[in-house]
């Protein structure tokens, strides 16, 4: 799976409301809701997002487009008077027609009153600082209207109290909830009116904390009472702001139920969202409470599965967020309708904070955009209006139809966007994320199959979508029926030039001499061990590493801490080439090499704490046990430069950097982070290719690489690991006067060169084949915990694996 990129600055779409209209605000007379926009055709009823038509190849001019228009949200200062400090606290919210920002700003006091602060004495002339405080700074919400346009702020009552949410009355006035600290929270409501004049002030009962601005959500309900929710808070007030009920601590979070997270309005009636994660698979309800008392009518109701996780109130509707895009839905009934899906736009729905979202017009969305920044000048706010063309603009242009098992990372989305608005483009790019499709009920691996193994049907069909990404885990695909062979476009008349790249890797990831699937950003993974135990190697077969373990003097373990369950995956992931051959249909669960995979793990089963380095010990534990020969080995990911210097002095610099134990005793092995593959089927070959070739790019894989992973690509390597020098001097300098600080952190030229060693040294792939591993843990678990025989275990895994291999061809 990708990662999210780690940005200075990094870009958060906030998808927040309908700014004209709201779950709180009655519509006026013909105004379009989110609710009333029409339904998209459905190609899955479970899934109404799944709108994808393989059959269609081009971009037709009906199809749905939205341009976007965004104004910055702009917070004023007073400009007779110096801004000393001055932040805004989170993203923009909008309550009802209005927009609201926290913000605080502290102005410079004139010399008198500075000489009057300087000679105060605390506590006793505490009130008196509060008061000239108060009088130098700004401390509130900032409100504006739809289109951005700033109009007044709403301010706290003294300079000790902080603001907290905003809401809308049914009479266009606005509450906002003030926390003051003094021995204690004391919260109360301030009433305003639509010019931001105070105009009243309740008391809550409430007093756990402060209600964040950003958390809360307010409903205004047909008797005209507001319900305000704030993560698990729950709290109904009447439109002068003054307290109905609260909802008391113990019915926010019950080990039976879960915990309240939100609350919804459906025909008129209130009903809390409670979520129970307690366990898996995790489960949501909704209870209908009294709008009177807050008490608790009928029995907690589930809502269905087929749901989005992220399930927000909308205008006279509720709502839910995919994977691809928002659905309306009905909580009671699980019946979704399609209402928008991120291929009508470009732009990055990566980080869409949709949870309020509503529609302005029919063929108008507003979104709030917030750029993060260390300090208010480099913090910014938009308002962003999606709006509807009348014809797309992209009509006539090739369609590549792109399924993807998770659009995990923020700059694959910049640079689809990027390559979609190519003028000269020869494709545009239609992705759907395939996490909408993992059934939540069952386990993770058997979901995650179940998935995979219907796309992988619809592509033996001659069906599906032209590009594969991030399948490397399932290896029904490594098959020529399916996919194409990329080594032949690498090498053909419009290839790549392989020693640009990382070559090795893409050969790692081969089946049989084919490159199926071809990875994009890696990252390694194998064990440093101390050289005295295990020896100067950098692999080892599974006959070699139980005689190692065995040899090892009887205070000695193989790790800190690790299961046998545990050590059993990363060996079978990262050998998983060797035991299954879906393409031959041939599993070697039955072999020697398996059963001294299951003896490993078993053997090296441990649970140590940082006890065993002595009482008062308050380090690492598990590098230092490495050094003190307590334990040989523990896990390496190899990512970044930086980690080496973790290990290099690790034993006096005696290390071995190892892979895991396997058939062939190889070196590292690699997961995908990301990966591409084309399709078989696909009458776009061409167009598909000159897609993963920009993927290819030295700037694409630079922006893919910025985060976790190892690019394939040599000169994006190559910038990553002078940022990461960067990083690390830039980090020195800012610590090197701080007595807390620990040693400076250094990156050698030796650091470096083994870096890349080490990458050019990766030969295998490490994927999981969810459907095998869920076998293979459950049948493993009698053998570990000693109900049957290695020998037993392994025929029954070797037969079942058998029939899965099998119902694939």
């Amino acid at each position: 799976m990708g990662y999210g990129k780690v940005k200075k600055a990094a870009s958060i779409l906030l998808a927040a409301s309908l700014l004209m209209t709201s779950a709180c605000k009655k519509s006026d007379p013909g105004e379009s809701n989110l609710s009333d926009l029409p339904t998209r055709v459905t190609m899955d009823p479970d899934n109404p997002n799944n709108n994808v038509d393989y059959t269609v190849d081009v971009v037709r001019p009906e199809d749905p487009y939205y341009e976007v228009e965004r104004r910055e949200l702009i917070i004023p200062t007073d400009p007779s008077m110096e801004v000393t400090n001055a932040y805004s606290a989170g993203e923009p919210v909008c309550v009802g027609k209005y927009i609201t920002k926290e913000f605080y700003f502290q102005y410079a006091y004139p010399p008198d009153i500075q000489e009057k602060v300087d000679q105060m004495h605390f506590p006793d002339d505490y009130d008196e600082f509060v008061r000239i405080a108060g009088d130098y700074s700004k401390h509130g919400l900032a409100v504006f209207d739809a289109s951005g346009e700033y109009l007044f702020s709403l301010m706290v009552d003294s300079y000790d109290s902080l603001p907290g949410m905003a809401f809308e009355t049914a009479e266009g006035n606005l509450g906002m909830t003030e926390t003051t600290m003094r021995d204690g929270f004391f919260a109360d409501i301030l009433m305003f009116n639509d010019k931001g004049e105070q105009i009243g002030k309740e008391t809550l009962s409430y007093t756990d904390y402060p209600l964040a601005s950003w958390n809360g959500k307010s409903i205004i309900l047909p008797s005209g009472n507001i319900l305000l929710t704030n993560l698990g808070t729950v709290i109904l007030v009447d439109e002068n702001g003054k307290e109905i009920w609260c909802l008391p601590p113990d019915e926010r979070s019950t080990l039976q139920n879960g915990s309240v997270r939100g609350a919804f309005v459906i025909d008129g009636k209130i009903y809390l969202f409670y979520v129970n994660d307690w366990d898996y698979p995790v489960k949501r309800y909704i209870r209908e409470i009294d709008e009177t008392t807050g008490k608790p009518l009928g029995d907690m109701l589930e809502i269905s599965s087929k749901v989005p996780e992220t399930v927000f109130q909308g205008d006279n509707a509720c709502f839910a967020v995919g994977a691809n895009g928002i659905v309306k839905v009905d909580l009671l009934t699980g019946d979704m309708e399609a209402v928008i899906n991120w291929n009508e736009t470009d732009i990055n729905w990566y980080n869409l904070k949709t949870d309020t979202c509503q529609m302005i017009s029919d063929g108008e969305l507003c979104f709030l955009e917030y750029e993060f920044g260390m300090n208010v000048a480099d913090e910014h706010s938009y308002v962003t209006h999606f709006k509807r063309t009348a014809t797309n603009p992209h009509a006539g242009k090739t369609l590549l139809h792109l399924s993807a098992y998770g659009l995990y990372d923020s700059s694959l989305i910049d640079l689809l966007i990027d390559y979609n608005k190519r003028p000269d483009g020869k494709a545009r790019v239609m992705t759907y994320d395939t996490r909408d499709d993992v059934n939540s009920v069952m386990p993770v691996n058997e979901g995650n199959a179940d998935m995979a193994y219907k796309i992988f049907l619809d592509m033996k069909s001659g069906s599906g979508p032209d590009l594969l990404m991030n399948f490397t885990d399932f290896g029904e695909f490594e098959n020529e029926e399916v996919l194409c062979d990329l080594n032949t476009f690498i090498d053909g008349a419009s290839g790549i030039d392989r020693s640009q790249y990382f070559d090795n890797i893409f050969r790692a990831f081969e089946t049989d001499g084919k490159l199926f699937q071809m990875p994009l950003l890696v990252q390694g993974m194998g064990l440093v061990g101390n050289a005295d135990l295990c020896g100067q190697r950098s692999g080892w077969t599974y006959s070699d590493f139980l005689s190692i373990v065995k040899q090892f003097p009887a205070e000695t373990t193989a790790f800190f801490s690790k299961t046998a369950e545990d050590f059993m995956v990363e060996m079978l992931s990262s050998d998983i080439a060797y035991f299954v051959d879906y393409a031959e249909c041939e599993a070697k669960f039955d072999s020697a090499e398996f059963k001294q995979l299951l003896e490993s793990a078993k053997l090296c089963e441990v649970q140590r704490n940082r006890q065993a380095l002595g009482d008062d010990y308050e380090g690492d534990p598990v590098l230092d046990g490495i050094d003190a020969g307590l334990w040989a080995t523990v896990s390496y990911l190899l990512d970044s430069a930086r980690g080496l210097g973790r290990y290099r002095n690790l034993n006096e610099g005696r290390i071995s950097f190892i892979g895991f134990p396997s058939a062939s005793g190889s070196g590292f092995g690699a997961t995908a982070n990301m990966s591409i593959a084309i399709s078989s089927f696909s009458k776009h070959k061409e167009e598909a290719w000159d897609f993963v070739m920009y993927l290819l790019e030295t700037d694409a894989q630079v922006d893919l690489g910025d985060g976790y992973g190892i690019p394939v690509n040599r000169a994006a390597l190559d910038e990553k690991v002078e940022k990461q020098i960067e990083e690390v001097e830039k980090m020195n300098q800012n610590t090197q006067n701080d007595p807390l600080a620990g040693p400076p952190e250094t990156i050698e030229d030796a650091d470096i060169a083994m870096y890349i060693d080490q990458i050019e040294h990766i030969d295998r792939k490490i994927a999981t084949y969810p459907a095998i591993l869920a076998v293979v843990k459950e049948e493993a678990a009698a053998y570990f915990a000693g109900q049957k025989s290695v020998d037993d275990v392994a025929s029954v895994i070797q037969n079942r694996v058998m029939l899965i291999l099998q119902e694939s061809q």
